[in-house]
């Protein structure tokens, strides 16, 4: 469900030249965030 979104974070995170470590703990928070709310990311607002 959250994929597409991780993958933009991951290129995203690639295109700044963050290290890999550094997207994969800003992809997992993500993940935690959006499953802790349990909507679609496009449902979410403020």
């Amino acid at each position: 469900m959250y994929e597409k979104y991780l993958e933009l974070l991951e290129e995203a995170g690639k295109i700044c030249n963050l290290k890999e470590s550094s997207i994969t703990c800003y992809k997992n928070y993500v993940f935690y965030f959006l499953k802790y709310q349990g909507k679609d990311p496009e449902q979410l607002t403020c």
